[in-house]
């Protein structure tokens, strides 16, 4: 995010009429206005909300994405959202619902629910319910086939959580989870708030009564001062959490990051990290094979995005012959690679206790 002096500089130097920070975006029309007359600052933390003739941002004719938060009031070492988008900021329950409401009327089937770290949905303000409420709300509240949410934070996730989450059917069961590493040592270095114990902890009450629920993750390969023996805990954790996907990502420093504020003599080599983001994905690989395999012969609902695609409530894309676009089917799995399946559409057009699947 540009800072203030930069946004002066834009103006003066180069004769931009209008500079918005990423809060302010929903600005851009009266701030346009405005720029007739003189030029437009406004590059502050707070959010300017949208008015109620919501226009969702979609991702495709079946699923989009509601964000109900922005920010982040976390102090990960690496990270440079704090200092460039502002502290957590929760959006007012009733335009999270309205903005629902509005796409259920559309024909949308599922919703993907969006905050950097969204299991700090509410904690921000005393009044606003915190996550698990909201996802009770949408579901009681609405018609809408599918809910999702990313990305959270393991040190905000608990028991009652987990429990109360498994109660709820449209809630669909899929986490992504980023962990970042499997050191303990190398967690407490970029202030995470947990151990790696607490995370395969949490992984093991989300599979509880349901061992196909999907758990996603992060990793950052080749933190400062990341020896042999951390990289293989964080491999050793792949395996016993049995992931169902990964991102990795060799380290990159971000300026104005307490990690980039230390002067630390132990950074990996460039080429060590690549080397150790490979082999992260690698053993992503093998491990979500393992789990794939474990579906052939089961039949799976999918929500069909187009002709002979979808995915599953697990959230694995699933091909097949036929099927009819934003409409539910149940496809027996024949085939699976790590991370899709390919089956046979054995139904189409589902419906479910009064609600349209």
């Amino acid at each position: 995010m540009v800072t203030e002096d930069g946004a002066k500089n834009l103006v003066e130097e180069h004769g931009v009429s209008v500079v918005l920070g990423p809060r302010r975006i929903s600005r851009i029309a009266e701030a346009l206005h405005e720029s007739e007359t003189e030029p437009v600052i406004d590059i502050s933390f707070v959010w300017a909300l949208p008015p109620y003739d919501i226009s969702a941002p979609y991702i495709s004719g079946v699923s989009a994405y509601v964000t109900v938060m922005q920010g982040c009031s976390n102090s990960c070492s690496y990270c440079v959202v704090p200092s460039r988008r502002g502290a957590a900021q929760s959006k007012p329950l009733r335009q999270i619902i309205d903005e629902i409401k509005l796409l259920e009327t559309k024909g949308y089937k599922e919703v993907i629910l969006l905050g950097q770290n969204i299991s700090y949905f509410g904690i921000d303000k005393p009044d606003t319910p915190r996550l698990i409420d909201l996802l009770e709300i949408i579901e009681s509240e609405s018609r809408i086939s599918r809910i999702r949410f990313v990305t959270s934070h393991p040190a905000f996730i608990d028991d009652k959580f987990i429990e109360r989450l498994s109660k709820l059917r449209r809630v669909m069961p899929n986490i992504h989870l980023p962990i970042q590493s499997g050191s303990n040592r190398i967690l407490k270095a970029m202030r995470r708030g947990y151990s790696s114990e607490r995370f395969l902890e949490l992984v093991r009450a989300f599979r509880n009564g349901n061992e196909n629920f999907t758990i996603n993750t992060d990793f950052i390969a080749g933190y400062d001062g990341e020896t042999p023996a951390d990289h293989c805990e964080t491999l050793e954790l792949i395996e016993k959490a049995e992931l169902d996907g990964a991102y990795a990502f060799p380290y990159s420093e971000r300026n104005g990051t307490r990690a980039a504020l230390t002067n630390n003599e132990n950074s990996i080599p460039i080429i060590e990290r690549k080397k150790r983001c490979k082999e992260i994905l690698d053993k992503v690989k093998k491990v979500a094979l393992e789990r794939r395999k474990r579906d052939i012969g089961r039949s799976v609902e999918v929500l069909i995005e187009a002709p002979g695609v979808g995915r599953s409530e697990g959230n694995i894309n699933v091909e097949f012959e036929g099927g009819r676009s934003n409409e539910f089917g149940i496809v027996k799995i024949k085939e699976v690679s790590s991370f899709a399946m390919c089956g046979e559409l054995e139904d189409n057009c589902l419906q479910e206790d009064g609600i349209e699947k």
